[in-house]
């Protein structure tokens, strides 16, 4: 069975307390540490972190897997970007292409991937053996024996059956989980879509007149997280609010700034603005 398939995360206790490298990172890096291994044990290639094309936001690499890792970890961009700077310049990950990796656990995922292929090219050589056994012509001296070999032979083909209903379950168990984990992804979803709606004022305080909000701006923002982070939709109707009532502007409505998505200068290190529209909703 491969290891992604495995429940547990195969974790070595005295490498991980003597890592010299690791003792380098903050408790904080660490802890980022520990849950990123959890999502490079469910990876397809194990060990290693496709980057998600949707979060290839800048040249920044560190930073796109920030973005992406915040879907999946319960941090903020802000604070995976911290961490994987640590752990990457300390030599705990890497990143090559646009995969993030831990040198540990490709190399398990290479031996593993032998391990698999080299059985379904063999075979169990005392099952082999015994069927040879068999094909000879029988003698009362040797009955017994054949008996033996018959029962062993008819073990090892229980085992074999054991080992395929096991598998079975385990696959069986394996789709409940990523059922679990798609309703959870989609319960995640609804929830970004939830609060990203929330941050815009219902009302325009300047001209004490509604901004238009509907249920058709909450399916332009499932149409905007598909293609951006939602830290960057954040930033920009935050900002967007607050800068419009530092200046006693018109808020416009909220299709037509959700259509028409303006430039405030994220990604350029400017801290995102806490949204005040409580009292206006």
């Amino acid at each position: 069975m491969a290891l992604r398939n495995n429940p547990y995360l195969p974790l070595y206790i005295q490498d991980f307390m003597t890592d010299e490298k690791l003792a380098e990172c903050s408790p904080h890096a660490t802890g980022v540490y520990i849950r990123i291994m959890c999502l490079l044990h469910k990876c397809e290639i194990y060990g290693k972190f496709l980057l998600n094309q949707n979060y290839k936001q800048s040249s920044n690499q560190i930073f796109n897997f920030a973005c992406n890792f915040a879907r999946h970890l319960p941090y903020t961009t802000e604070e995976i970007e911290r961490g994987l700077i640590e752990l990457i310049n300390n030599h705990v990950l890497y990143i090559e292409g646009d995969y993030l990796c831990q040198k540990r656990m490709v190399k398990d995922g290479e031996i593993s991937l032998k391990r698999v292929l080299a059985g379904s090219k063999g075979g169990n050589p005392n099952l082999k053996k015994s069927k040879v056994c068999l094909t000879k012509s029988p003698s009362k001296s040797s009955s017994k024996n054949e008996a033996k070999l018959q029962a062993n032979s008819d073990n090892e083909i229980d085992n074999d059956n054991d080992i395929n209903i096991n598998d079975n379950i385990e696959n069986k168990k394996e789709g409940l989980r990523e059922e679990e984990k798609e309703k959870k992804k989609k319960l995640t979803f609804s929830e970004d879509v939830e609060y990203l709606y929330s941050l815009y004022p219902s009302k325009c305080p300047k001209r004490n007149m509604g901004t238009g909000k509907s249920s058709n701006d909450k399916k332009k923002l499932e149409s905007l997280l598909k293609t951006m982070p939602k830290e960057e939709l954040e930033f920009t109707i935050k900002s967007y609010v607050e800068e419009s009532l530092r200046n006693d502007s018109f808020l416009k409505n909220f299709s037509t700034l959700l259509n028409n998505l303006p430039d405030m200068g994220y990604l350029k290190e400017q801290p995102i603005i806490k949204a005040q529209t409580s009292k206006y909703r």
